[in-house]
């Protein structure tokens, strides 16, 4: 476990892989999240109903490594900017107005609604934006294709970005 709060400001911001295409966060619900859970506290099961009465017009699902901290839903973010050492780094984050709305852990290959995202791990974002995903994020057709892919970005807020910045990042 690790607060935000206890997270250095130029390391707090998500890696974004991609975006999850509409077969895949299909596959996901149907063959990747588990049917029932032998114990299962009402918490969790209020997060897997909430999940699953989503509107799934608003799915802006995309894939993340690691997170740098434990990250409750509906936190906002307001920019995303290029990292990684095969991509030009932007001068400038591109502006995205969002909230995660919905987090669902990675663990191997099965994949369970969270309330919060937990440090360290991989998972799926559901957020909701204000307008729509900018088209630098590649959407993806097949889990095989998702890898940890040279070309990332951070989701973040721009005083994060700035903060990379002056550490040369």
């Amino acid at each position: 476990m690790q607060a935000e709060a206890d997270t250095p400001l130029a390391d707090r911001w998500l890696m974004i892989v991609g975006k999850l295409s509409d077969a895949m966060i299909r596959e996901m619900e149907q063959r990747r999240m588990p049917r029932r859970r032998k114990r299962c506290d009402s918490c969790a099961l209020d997060v897997r109903e909430h999940f699953r009465n989503r509107d799934r017009a608003k799915d802006w699902a995309l894939y993340t490594l690691y997170a740098y901290a434990d990250i409750p839903l509906g936190r906002r973010y307001n920019c995303l900017f290029h990292v990684g050492d095969r991509v030009d780094r932007c001068t400038d984050p591109v502006p995205i107005d969002c909230s995660i709305e919905h987090a669902v852990l990675v663990i191997g290959g099965a994949m369970i609604p969270v309330p919060q995202l937990e440090h360290g791990h991989k998972h799926i974002l559901f957020l909701s934006v204000r307008d729509s995903i900018p088209s630098c994020i590649p959407e993806f057709e097949r889990w095989d294709d998702m890898g940890e892919a040279d070309c990332l970005f951070g989701l973040g807020d721009r005083t994060v970005f700035k903060a990379r910045q002056a550490k040369g990042e």
